[in-house]
């Protein structure tokens, strides 16, 4: 999808669309500035399996048009 990412080895917080520190950890964030204003940061956790699972607020299930579809189901 173009997106630049960070990724964090340990986890990082991720970060709301008023600027705020979300509870969420993420090893790969796609960040606040690329995203719609009104979105959060979307980032994806690994789990113990080694597959990533996406951590996103009900903003970012339609970002940029998507409207969730992006995602498996």
């Amino acid at each position: 999808m173009g997106y630049k990412v960070e990724i964090h080895a340990a986890g990082a917080k991720l970060i709301g669309y008023r600027g705020d520190e979300r509870p969420e950890r993420a090893h790969v964030i796609i960040i606040i500035w690329q995203l719609d204003s009104a979105s959060n940061d979307i980032g994806f956790a690994r789990g113990a399996d080694g597959c990533l699972r996406a951590i996103l607020s009900e903003s970012g299930l339609g970002f940029q048009g998507h409207n969730g579809r992006w995602l498996p189901g």
